[in-house]
């Protein structure tokens, strides 16, 4: 998939800054639900080096998918997936940027350059009430300006709660679904 190209998605239309160039890193680190192919496990669709064997018969969700390398045509060479060893994807419509560490490479995002500019980030992230988060597997780990909160492993009832300090710090914890639904009545989380 070169550059430039349109891709229709359930959002619209959106234009590639570049290709995928034989990066498989997604067929592996992400889960494809609809697949049944959990994360961490090579898809077994893939081409390494080259793509999906599939690729014209691809399911809705990895049609429909595009890292962050491929849609940011500011991110530099050294954020190419394969590596970076680490995948970039938006989700809660953008609120949200999870970095996924290949599982041979857990601490990569712990790496330079990749840490510092997560920390940047999770800065301008906060103040739009957004988040960074960095995960290696389901092992989440939140990113604030001056450090990160490593919150443990994750299933999918658990939400993290991200609250400015009156010291003008931040801290993450995790909470379930009951005290994040209570969190959004008292308006300490947002809906």
């Amino acid at each position: 998939m070169p550059g430039g190209a349109v891709v229709q998605t359930p959002r619209g239309p959106i234009t590639l800054a570049r290709g995928c160039g034989g990066c498989t890193l997604c067929c592996r680190v992400l889960e494809a639900a609809t697949l049944g192919k959990p994360m961490g496990v090579l898809c077994q669709h893939c081409v390494v080096g080259t793509g999906c064997g599939v690729h014209a018969t691809r399911v809705d969700e990895c049609r429909n998918y595009h890292c962050g390398w491929l849609l940011d045509g500011t991110l530099g060479e050294e954020w190419r997936p394969e590596t970076a060893h680490l995948i970039i994807t938006y989700d809660l419509d953008g609120r949200r940027l999870n970095v996924n560490a290949d599982p041979d490479y857990p601490d990569a995002w712990r790496q330079e350059p990749y840490y510092s500019q997560l920390k940047s980030w999770a800065a301008a992230a906060l103040e739009r009430n957004s988040q960074v988060v960095a995960y290696v597997g389901r092992h989440t780990f939140v990113m604030l300006p001056d450090r990160h909160v490593d919150l443990g492993v994750f299933t999918d009832d658990d939400y993290i709660f991200i609250e400015h300090l009156a010291d003008g710090s931040w801290n993450a914890s995790k909470v379930n679904e009951e005290q994040a639904e209570e969190l959004r009545r008292s308006g300490k989380a947002p809906n």
